[in-house]
């Protein structure tokens, strides 16, 4: 949906669970366009949000079991893309071929 779905899903599963600083980890991401990205990847399972009470109170995001899925499978077409790449510019096939 959104080309800052799969930025957001891996800032998230690195470590960056709260808005500021999943916003600080995406270059060139806005409040506005994330603020309306986590609504839309809340409404399609791919993430929760937890409020944490305490002083100061915070909200935090989770990748669901659903996402982490999906990140696995971009996962893997990047490893592929990689390997793609270097196949293609050092100029041989897989497996020696």
């Amino acid at each position: 949906r959104s080309k800052w779905t799969v930025e957001i899903l891996t800032a998230i599963l690195c470590g960056s669970t709260r808005f500021k600083d999943i916003l600080a980890s995406i270059h060139g991401l806005s409040e506005k366009v994330l603020t309306m990205r986590l609504r839309q990847m809340q409404e399609d399972k791919l993430l929760e949000k937890f409020e944490c009470y305490g002083y100061p109170p915070r909200v935090e995001y989770r990748v669901t079991e659903h996402g982490k899925k999906l990140y696995i499978i971009v996962y893997r077409m990047s490893e592929w893309g990689a390997e793609h790449r270097r196949i293609i510019l050092g100029g041989h096939l897989p497996n020696g071929k």
